[in-house]
């Protein structure tokens, strides 16, 4: 069900779809992610980056640089990689408090000042809803630089060996799941289809039919108790 949930990504990612399932399949091991996980993270990162003016190609580069990201925040800090996703985006959005766990200060002033070093606009009041994101976006990943490949670095580690098991066992989970999906989805038809015959009966018949059914249901029970 997680795994058919998280098929968001294929219509954030049309024509970065390719680099987005193989960045997530690897994900297990290369960042301690399930690749449900790295999914929903490039995903809501993806379509966040869209929603703010960049273009799609941009936005998967950058949506896979900001879960890696996360992962070495989890890491560094001994947190969750997702609460780090949170974090990060919502700082993207302008909400600076989340990533101050991380040691990662935003104020208003430093990102307009950052989007006109980086050429954005000439001045701090002519900075733009895109310059904004660009400047906080910079300073994340500059103030970050310390943390960043503390995963890869540490991956033999036993936080993050814990953590490389855990997503390991989580795919595993889905992909059995994935397999009995089928057979699941044909027994929820089947008990649909039957609720709606029944519903179909006319009163008596539905009245007897229950009966039936639950003298079938206390003998049961008694049949067996008493040989």
């Amino acid at each position: 069900s997680d795994l058919e949930a998280v098929n968001v990504t294929g219509l954030i990612f049309t024509e970065s779809q390719a680099s987005i399932d193989s960045f997530a399949e690897g994900a297990a091991q290369a960042l301690g992610q399930s690749e449900t996980a790295a999914r929903q993270a490039t995903a809501t990162f993806g379509g966040l980056l869209q929603n703010l003016g960049m273009t799609e190609a941009q936005s998967a580069d950058l949506s896979m640089q900001l879960t890696t990201l996360a992962s070495d925040l989890g890491s560094a800090f001994n947190t969750d990689p997702a609460d780090a996703v949170t974090a990060l985006a919502s700082a993207l959005r302008g909400e600076s408090e989340p990533i101050r766990a991380y040691n990662v200060t935003l104020s208003d002033m430093a990102v307009r000042q950052e989007a006109v070093r980086l050429g954005l606009a000439e001045t701090t009041a002519e900075v733009d809803a895109n310059g904004l994101v660009q400047g906080r976006l910079s300073l994340i990943m500059e103030q970050t630089s310390a943390v960043q490949g503390d995963f890869a670095n540490t991956s033999d580690s036993a936080a993050n060996a814990q953590r490389i098991l855990a997503a390991e066992s989580e795919n595993t989970a889905a992909a059995v799941g994935d397999n009995f999906l089928p057979a699941y989805e044909n027994l929820i038809a089947l008990s649909q289809g039957a609720v709606t015959a029944f519903g179909a009966l006319p009163g008596p018949i539905q009245t007897v039919t229950a009966l039936i059914v639950g003298m079938a249901a206390l003998k049961g029970p008694a049949s067996n108790a008493f040989g």
